[in-house]
């Protein structure tokens, strides 16, 4: 009996048989460790692109708002800005042909439109109708403060593209009438407006806060 136990004992098969589980045990457990490093890197790296991303978008919306680097960060105040930088430069100069006021306005197009030409936007800015009494009683208020720099002034009805102008100026500042006086490309409304921002003595303040100088003093 000894034998048989002696030779059951070194029997070959039974070893290998012990040695592949053996075996087996160590590269399923060395799979699951090769699993959990991959998903660990993956960790990393995907936590390392979020931060990367949330970077460069909060550059991109405190330095620019260029349409090209960032165009679904375009806002209103950004076309106004372009618009207002179309009518300095080239005061002549109709808008873009074919130009939709209901869509957002193209940087490119209007460039190309003033050749590429571009001018310093002075803060105080009024759209007015040159037979308008509101438009006449606002440019004199504003003429008698003597303001520094002096206010740009757009007579929308002597323009060919007078429509589109009043149009542009309803979505993107909310007041569709003339005049329409901006201040620091915001609206401040119109010569009602404009006059009782003047008698609250709020008026000298709110330009001298744009940058402009006045030769008189508010109230």
């Amino acid at each position: 009996m000894s034998k048989v136990y002696g030779r059951e004992s070194t029997d070959p098969f039974q070893a290998g048989s012990k040695g592949a589980r053996g075996s087996g045990v160590l590269g399923l457990f060395r799979k699951k460790r090769v699993i959990l490093f991959v998903l660990a890197v993956l960790g990393v790296v995907w936590i390392y692109a979020t931060r990367v991303y949330s970077l460069r978008y909060d550059y991109v919306v405190s330095h620019t708002h260029d349409p090209e680097i960032a165009p679904t960060l375009r806002t209103k105040e950004h076309e106004l800005e372009d618009l207002l930088q179309f009518f300095v430069a080239t005061p002549n100069q109709p808008l873009p042909a074919g130009l939709d006021p209901s869509k957002e306005l193209s940087r490119k197009s209007l460039l190309a439109a003033a050749a590429g030409r571009s001018a310093v936007v002075p803060p105080v800015v009024v759209f007015s109708k040159t037979y308008c009494p509101y438009s006449k009683r606002a440019k004199n208020l504003l003429a008698s403060m003597q303001l520094k720099p002096a206010p740009f002034i757009v007579e929308v009805d002597l323009r060919s593209d007078a429509d589109i102008v009043k149009a542009l100026l309803m979505r993107l500042t909310g007041h569709g009438t003339f005049p329409n006086v901006i201040v620091k490309r915001k609206s401040i409304g119109g010569s009602d407006d404009l006059a009782r921002l003047h008698e609250d003595g709020e008026l000298v303040p709110l330009l001298a806060a744009a940058g402009v100088k006045t030769g008189v003093a508010s109230g």
